[in-house]
């Protein structure tokens, strides 16, 4: 099975990956996902690269990076494990809310 999902403009990837970044946060938090899984989907250097390439913002491909760093945090800082994708969820939420949102939103799955 493919499932294709196509964006037109910077503004609906935008929210896209941020749609993205906080649900797999969330499964992450709840422990449904596992740190590895979430890798394999997005928090990964290829997706940092190909995010860059496309033109996403400095801010979000820092939310990305960090989760890139769960991994390492949760082993070397337990501690901050938790604080951590919370900020990162927080932050994925805010800058949702800087974005104007597409004044005609377009289905995402073709």
């Amino acid at each position: 099975m493919s499932i294709n999902f196509t964006v037109d403009n910077l503004v609906e990837s935008r929210r896209l990956i941020i749609t993205i970044i906080v649900g797999l946060l969330i499964l992450i938090k709840n422990e449904v996902i596992s740190i590895d899984e979430a890798e394999q989907y997005l928090f990964n250097p290829y997706s940092i690269n190909k995010l860059s390439f496309c033109g996403v913002d400095q801010e979000l491909l820092d939310i990305v990076l960090e989760g890139c760093e769960l991994e390492n945090i949760k082993r070397i800082i337990p501690e901050k494990y938790l604080s951590t994708v919370d900020d990162l969820i927080i932050r994925a939420i805010n800058l949702t809310n800087k974005y104007d949102a597409p004044s005609a939103p377009k289905k995402w799955i073709n």
